[in-house]
């Protein structure tokens, strides 16, 4: 299958193992790169241009799209590429307070919506449109437990970074990294933007190197009653080979399972006293990284979200005709 990657890729997020993962979705001569960032936004006519240009000339068989701008691809420019045969297929691993504008504009324009959570698809398929839930992945030859450890991290660490009031669970962040700032001290540190000064963000080897030197790593995510949706930290810590603990989301049982994988907590007043729980017991907080890390690598991987996206495209509809 010739397939296009159209990508949203950032220094922040490069994203390299979905890249590999289409790669090999595709075959490695099938595969076609473009990231509209790179022109984005001074150049929006160069990306509409190419965009085009690329779907017709390679010619692509299938876009695999993170458009996640609402006047990035207007819906002319999606019809015609239909109209070339070319299949479209979205995907977003972001989440917002409500299902993105952008989204619900586009999607009678093309084939298939995946999202990284169930709220947005349910949102798309009661408009009657095609909609899957396709979580997020890592990248396995970055984040796995073996390889250099960060020198001077501590035992409990969290990396995220602070946006202040903008999601909903903003201020519990806050709350929780200024408490267990204020317990537990030098034995705690905080990674990311917007905390302070000596507070760094972390790249992903950073991150890697950090999440295997610690003896536990926190998942804090900004939203937490939204079905099935988790940051890829999730992924990326227990990938590293470290002991988690999560905040619970609705669908966490589908992922995992609770005390053999990871450990979660439902009230902010749990944390440290799960901390201070398997802080205290070495072959307890072992067992259960291991256990995660061995379970993520064979479950929550880029190939693994690939593999669930030949079945969705096993069941397109025929095109019609232009």
């Amino acid at each position: 299958m010739k397939l296009l990657h159209f990508a949203l890729t950032t220094p922040a997020s490069p994203q390299a193992g979905l890249g590999r993962a289409l790669e090999k979705f595709a075959g490695k001569d099938d595969y076609f790169y473009f990231n509209w960032y790179d022109h984005w936004p001074d150049n929006v006519k160069h990306v509409r241009e190419q965009l085009l240009h690329m779907a017709r000339g390679i010619p692509a068989e299938m876009i695999f799209a993170k458009i996640q701008t609402p006047t990035l691809v207007p819906a002319n420019l999606l019809m015609q590429i239909r109209n070339y045969g070319v299949r479209i297929v979205s995907w977003c691993g972001d989440l917002r307070d409500e299902t993105p504008e952008w989204a619900i504009k586009i999607a009678p324009y093309i084939d298939l919506h995946c999202f990284s959570n169930n709220r947005d698809v349910q949102t798309i398929r009661s408009m009657g449109h095609a909609a899957e839930f396709l979580n997020i992945g890592f990248s396995t030859d970055v984040f796995c437990p073996e390889g250099e450890k960060r020198a001077g991290t501590p035992e409990v660490v969290f990396l995220g970074n602070n946006y202040d009031n903008r999601f909903p669970r903003s201020q519990q962040r806050q709350r929780i990294v200024r408490d267990l700032r204020q317990k537990y001290e030098e034995r705690f540190a905080v990674y990311g933007t917007g905390w302070g000064l000596n507070d760094p963000w972390l790249d992903e080897e950073q991150a890697t190197a950090a999440y295997r030197m610690c003896k536990v790593a926190l998942n804090i995510n900004h939203y937490d009653q939204v079905d099935r949706f988790t940051s890829d930290r999730l992924f990326r810590l227990m990938g590293s080979g470290a002991f988690c603990i999560s905040n619970y989301y609705p669908g966490i049982e589908e992922d995992f399972e609770i005390g053999k994988h990871l450990v979660v907590y439902r009230e902010e007043k749990e944390i440290p006293m799960l901390i201070d729980q398997y802080l205290a017991d070495d072959e307890a907080r072992t067992r259960i990284a291991e256990a995660g890390c061995k379970h993520v690598h064979a479950n929550h991987t880029w190939d693994n979200r690939m593999e669930q996206l030949k079945g969705f495209i096993k069941n397109f509809k025929p095109m019609e005709a232009a």
